[in-house]
């Protein structure tokens, strides 16, 4: 019923202004359930601002830039900063501790699902992490040695997913120096806060 009598306020306005551009009255477009209009040209405008805000709200942001705290490779806690520009992801995580233990790792990728609360990515990813073992869990494992300080470099492919500051990241990687010889299972979960 609300279709018709929108077809039939449609048909009066478009019969008005090809009759001698007569307005509708407000007697009228009140008697169809209509909205009370004066010009035809009002209305496009209404439209055309309405829709314009229904765009800005859905409206998938540029750029963000998000910081926070991260669990996982490289160091154990790590902070974290990345920067979504279009399609494009910036990341660098890491914390020193110190001298002999640290890590660092720097990310970019490509974002291949994003919308305004989210961004799923495949991310090149390179890094660097240098422990000191303290505790000695099987004394046969090479590299269970105590006080031996050993830094590990590696670089590897991720998949990234950043939903409402809920980041989470799971990759492979394969050494290029260091004691590694097996590949490096990449980690990351944390939250990130929007800067903008």
């Amino acid at each position: 019923m609300k279709r018709l009598r929108l077809v039939v306020f449609l048909l009066l306005v478009v019969a008005s202004t090809a009759l001698g551009n007569r307005p509708v009255s407000a007697i009228e477009a009140r008697s169809l359930g209509a909205v009370e209009t004066t010009d035809t040209k009002d209305q496009f405008a209404e439209a055309y601002k309405a829709a314009d805000e229904a765009v800005e709200r859905k409206r998938i942001p540029n750029h963000i830039f998000a910081v926070g705290a991260t669990v996982g490779t490289p160091s154990g806690i790590d902070l974290n900063a990345s920067f979504y520009w279009w399609r494009l992801v910036f990341r660098g995580a890491g914390m020193y501790y110190n001298p002999d233990f640290y890590g660092v790792q720097a990310d970019i990728g490509f974002s291949f699902l994003h919308g305004s609360r989210f961004r799923h990515s495949i991310s090149f990813v390179m890094g660097n992490m240098r422990r000191k073992p303290m505790l000695v869990l099987d004394a046969n494992f090479p590299d269970s040695r105590t006080g031996v300080v050993q830094q590990d470099t590696y670089m590897g492919i991720s998949y990234d997913i950043f939903v409402d500051g809920v980041f989470f990241q799971g990759g492979i990687a394969s050494a290029l120096n260091g004691g590694f010889a097996n590949p490096v299972l990449l980690f990351q979960a944390g939250y990130l806060f929007s800067i903008f």
